[in-house]
């Protein structure tokens, strides 16, 4: 007896709560960094958002899920209003203990305010600090002097140790080249003067229109940058968190080779529905986000719904419709995602079998210097209706065979004298630092693979003992390059 699986079970939550909702109470920013997600050649004046509007992002706080994140910034400065706080204050101290803002304390501001955000009990703040030096901060922090900020964090920390409920101080620090040898030192000393929780060391989020600018493509990070960072930060303390926005090796894969006999983008344009191109696309958590004007829509995908709280004076009903729909969307396409992956890869699989029976795929043995291995095969349990399988999980690393860079595709093959069968295909993707450093050679970063192999439909063809190997596979010449490392396999 089959069982179905629906778009609803595939979610863990409710689906009409969502996983964040960020809200900007100002539309503009006192500071232009180089770096910053916004184009400002587009934006005017500053839209200071209303009571009215405020009161109703308070009406739909109850769609945000227990341990979401309610974050009173998005795009711009939230200390720009004069109303910051008591907006606030206004909010339900439930949702308060779930809230944060990022600021860039540019802004001159009071004891007073210090000592009275200290007393909200929001669960964190977020401040940004690229350097400790005053030429490299104003330089990153385009329109920021830096003795304001010394002298506002400086009242931020002296303000929350005094208060019990205070809360967490959270920094965020821009990646450039300008700072990158400070970093190590710029930690420390941030953990020694200010103990913050959390301290995020961020590289520069590349969209298509913030990499064509002058200066990022002068002073923004490069793939190795990043990689002796890390190098210098192996022992850095646990607060410490780095997030990479790198751009890809250019030459690394594409889901199934386009020069292959059915490519990855060839097969999805035979099917009906369009919106399959975009199965590649990871779907993202639900995130809303309101605008200082009254426009609510999500973070992603963009362009998506819109609503205008500026018309709806109970926005609850509506907003939760949209969320669940939205939900039941981001479920589908996780359901559909995988189902089209494991048909591709069935379809692979089936192409290279049929290629080993025929003999007409030629199997090669590197005798020195193998791009890549097979460095771990591992028993894992695993259950399908209620019975137990024969799975492994298998990793390694796999470079071209003509080019430096990862592979295009890895296949695992088992084999028994001369019966062969291939049991998986995979694309290098994972991050391997460790290849990195061995090879020299930055462009081999994604050439890590992982494979889950369910090896019990094997009992029939290769019973007993067998050796499972890993391919770097050239469809295009149907031959297939053996990396080190192969296993043997006892079923049965």
């Amino acid at each position: 007896m089959g069982y179905q699986v629906t778009a609803e079970a595939n979610l863990n939550h409710d689906l009409s709560r969502c996983a964040g909702i960020r809200v900007d109470v100002t539309g503009n920013c006192n500071l232009r960094c180089p770096y910053c997600i916004n184009d400002f050649s587009g934006i005017r004046g500053n839209t200071l958002m209303d009571s009215m509007i405020f009161e109703r992002v308070v009406r739909i706080l109850p769609l945000l899920l227990p341990d979401g994140e309610l974050l009173f910034s998005c795009f711009f400065e939230p200390t720009l209003h004069p109303r910051f706080l008591e907006f606030l204050e206004h909010v339900p101290l439930e949702f308060r203990r779930q809230a944060a803002f990022t600021t860039n304390l540019g802004k001159p501001l009071s004891e007073q305010f210090f000592e009275k955000l200290s007393r909200l009990e929001l669960h964190h703040i977020n401040v940004s600090l690229d350097s400790l030096s005053l030429e490299v901060f104003e330089e990153m922090r385009k329109g920021a002097r830096f003795s304001v900020f010394q002298q506002n964090l400086d009242k931020l920390v002296d303000a929350f140790s005094k208060a019990p409920d205070s809360p967490q101080l959270h920094f965020i620090t821009m990646l450039s080249k300008l700072n990158l040898e400070e970093i190590p030192e710029l930690v420390k000393s941030c953990l020694e003067k200010f103990g913050p929780s959390r301290h995020e060391v961020r590289a520069i989020w590349m969209t298509e229109e913030i990499a064509t600018r002058p200066w990022i493509q002068e002073k923004a990070m490069t793939l190795e940058d990043s990689l002796r960072l890390r190098e210098s930060l192996e022992n850095a303390p646990p607060h410490v968190e780095l997030v990479y926005d790198l751009h890809r090796n250019p030459d690394s894969y594409t889901p199934f080779p386009v020069s292959s006999e059915v490519g990855y983008q060839g097969f999805l344009s035979t099917l009906n529905d369009p919106n399959l191109i975009h199965l590649h696309t990871v779907p993202l958590p639900l995130i809303l986000r309101i605008t200082s004007d009254g426009k609510l829509g999500f973070l992603m995908p963009e362009p998506g719904v819109s609503l205008d709280l500026n018309g709806l004076e109970d926005p609850y009903d509506s907003v939760k419709q949209i969320v669940y729909l939205q939900n039941l969307n981001i479920a589908r396409a996780k359901l559909l995602q995988n189902a089209v992956r494991s048909s591709l890869e069935l379809k692979r699989l089936n192409t290279i079998n049929e290629w080993l029976r025929d003999k007409c795929l030629k199997l090669k043995s590197i005798r020195r210097g193998s791009p890549g291995c097979l460095d771990d095969l591992r028993p894992i349990n695993g259950q399908i209706d209620g019975r137990m399988q024969m799975t492994y999980l298998a990793s390694g690393w796999a470079g071209d065979i003509q080019a430096a860079g990862p592979a295009n595709e890895v296949v695992l093959i088992a084999s028994q004298g001369r019966k062969r069968w291939a049991v998986a295909i995979q694309q290098p993707e994972f991050e391997r630092p460790d290849v990195v450093r061995a090879t020299s050679n930055p462009r081999f970063l994604y050439s890590g693979w992982k494979a889950q192999l369910h090896l019990e439909p094997l009992l029939d063809k290769l019973p007993g003992r067998f050796r499972l190997a890993a391919y770097v596979l050239d469809s295009n010449s149907r031959k297939a390059f053996m990396l080190e490392g192969s296993h043997d396999v006892l079923l049965g």
